[in-house]
């Protein structure tokens, strides 16, 4: 968004949840259409309800921008609105669960997961894992309409430097050392267990290895036991999340 505005683009951000007042920025016009996000824990009818509420709000806004394009999101609600709609062209951007596990949790969400895949104009998701999971929901999508975009990184902030690495290693006594680190927030669909459950397998090749935990999240407590049990509380680091610049140190 920010750079299709910085090119001169008139731009739009539509948001339902609170926490998208964060993304408002300068020459982008945000329009709050209501809180359609239902608890994790919400059942099907719940979401499906909640989504009612925002819907004619957004098919509002739509007639009176007038847009060129429409960029969705999150496939059960935005990306399904976008595609209840009717408008084209029409992007959608999938990114991992709403397209790997909301399927395979009732037929509903996978008949309202298909259905806004068909209707996309173009799709892009971030990586090939999702592009091939989107051909199995929907095996008629012409293929050369996916885009893979990886997340990238600001190579403003990560870049090699020596003399920072150096001293980042000294300040965790762990010269000479490979590092190992994690991001993922502390909950069970990121596996963080499992990463550790890896590491006595690591470790017996690489003796002189660190690990950095830099997350948070509900399991950390669980996690920071199974560290213990594994007998790696000599080697992994609990840091809690870091700003970028930090991380990148």
């Amino acid at each position: 968004l920010e750079k299709l505005a910085q090119r001169g683009h008139e731009t739009f951000l539509l948001y339902f949840h609170p926490d998208g007042h964060r993304l408002a920025m300068e020459g982008i016009q945000s329009f709050y259409i209501g809180n359609g996000m239902a608890p994790p824990t919400s059942g099907a009818l719940s979401k499906l309800f909640r989504m009612r509420q925002v819907y004619g709000r957004f098919l509002r806004l739509l007639k009176k921008l007038k847009p060129d394009v429409v960029q969705a999101g999150w496939l059960l609600n935005t990306g399904f609105m976008a595609a209840l709609s009717g408008f084209h062209p029409f992007i959608l951007v999938p990114w991992g669960s709403d397209v790997l596990i909301e399927p395979e949790r009732n037929r509903l969400f996978r008949g309202m997961v298909r259905y806004a895949l068909s209707r996309a104009d173009r799709l892009s998701c971030d990586a090939e894992t999702v592009k091939q999971k989107i051909l199995t929901l929907v095996p008629s999508y012409p293929e050369e309409h996916i885009t893979v975009v990886p997340w990238g990184i600001d190579l403003n902030v990560f870049h090699p430097d020596a003399e920072n690495r150096a001293q980042m290693r000294q300040r965790l006594g762990w010269e000479g050392r490979k590092i190992l680190i994690m991001t993922r927030y502390f909950k069970p669909v990121y596996g963080v267990d499992i990463f550790l459950k890896s590491l006595p397998a690591v470790r017996r090749q690489h003796p002189q290895m660190g690990v950095v935990l830099a997350g948070s999240g509900p399991l950390e407590a669980e996690l920071r036991q199974l560290t213990e049990r594994l007998g790696l509380h000599d080697v992994v680091r609990f840091t809690g999340e870091l700003a970028s610049r930090d991380l990148a140190m």
